[in-house]
């Protein structure tokens, strides 16, 4: 919750209590889904079945016992959010009946609860929706519905199926069919609070942008491609700074001259400070670079190597000596 606060107030956005709320549904869903991962791993009994780095150190993040449980208490209330899907309560009713059977209390192994799923089950579930995409030309995995999962009715078809998802061997179409739900409506909860999630700090194992990256297989590529796509810069709208841009006239041979005689008049910087202090900043911001370079006496049209050059030889002055913004330290 400070995380989502400190983003939406650095963003400007109105204060809006629905969206803390999901935030911190969220976060329960994904304790429940790592809580029932480590379980998984502790009742496989299997010396061979290695925990991935990245979930066993996120592991190490999970609240005690009573948290744990309310985390699958609350995908109850995450069900509310979308018709017809049961498959939420359902799960969250196994494993509850799951720790009442072995009357877990503290930090008591969750040994039942291993039964519902795991991180194999999770994997190839979603390798089955990869085929299924194939197969029905969706363009995304969030397209695929709980009835394209199917699991082959005929002998010889199942027998393909469990020999490519073994991992799926328990699980009726029922089951199938609900963590299919789970998993879309995850990955739609996930594009749409992405943006408050801070998750370049995983060492903080407790946080949700920890958990996130923890669970990023979940996460479908056509999730992680609107969100990357989102993020990278737009081309122009106009023709570019080359035709429209605002152009920074630089004498470089001035400015040379003034760095032999430690001044600092025409240095570059100032050369630049003095063609946009008075240009307002909205004319700067820019998805391509936020103006163009005419080096004087040079003959060098700017389709972005002059700009670089001069932003190179701007952060070489502000270290010099001639520079009076920076006080060189003794190091």
């Amino acid at each position: 919750i400070r995380e989502a606060q400190t983003a939406v107030q650095t963003l400007c956005l109105p204060w809006h209590t629905e969206i803390f709320s999901r935030i911190a549904k969220l976060d329960c869903a994904l304790v429940a889904i790592l809580s029932s991962y480590q379980a998984a791993f502790k009742c496989s009994g299997d010396d061979d079945v290695t925990v991935p780095a990245a979930l066993e150190k996120v592991f190490t993040g999970l609240p005690c016992m009573e948290a744990r449980q309310f985390c699958l208490t609350n995908l109850q209330g995450w069900s509310q959010t979308f018709a017809q899907d049961t498959q939420i309560r359902a799960v969250s009713n196994r494993l509850q009946g799951a720790i009442s059977r072995t009357g877990i209390s503290g930090e008591t192994d969750m040994s039942d609860v291993c039964n519902n799923w795991s991180v194999a089950q999770d994997i190839q579930l979603l390798d089955l929706a990869r085929r299924r995409l194939t197969t029905l030309s969706r363009s995304s995995l969030g397209s695929l519905t709980a009835g394209d999962m199917k699991i082959p009715d005929n002998s010889t078809s199942r027998r393909h199926f469990l020999r490519d998802y073994p991992a799926l061997k328990d699980c009726d179409k029922i089951r199938l069919h609900q963590r299919w739900h789970l998993l879309c409506h995850l990955n739609n909860e996930v594009q749409a609070l992405l943006q408050f999630v801070h998750t370049g700090w995983t060492s903080e194992v407790h946080t949700l942008g920890a958990r996130v990256c923890a669970l990023r297989a979940l996460i479908f590529e056509d999730v992680k491609q609107t969100v990357w796509a989102a993020a990278l810069p737009q081309p122009p709208a106009d023709q570019g700074v080359v035709q429209n841009g605002v152009k920074v006239r630089i004498n470089r041979f001035r400015a040379e001259a003034a760095a032999d005689d430690g001044t600092e008049d025409d240095s570059i910087f100032s050369q630049i400070f003095r063609a946009l202090k008075d240009v307002p900043p909205t004319k700067l911001r820019r998805r391509d670079r936020a103006f163009k370079v005419l080096l004087l006496g040079e003959g060098a049209d700017d389709y972005g190597g002059p700009f670089r050059e001069a932003l190179t030889m701007v952060c070489a002055e502000l270290q010099s000596e001639n520079s009076p913004l920076f006080i060189l330290t003794p190091n």
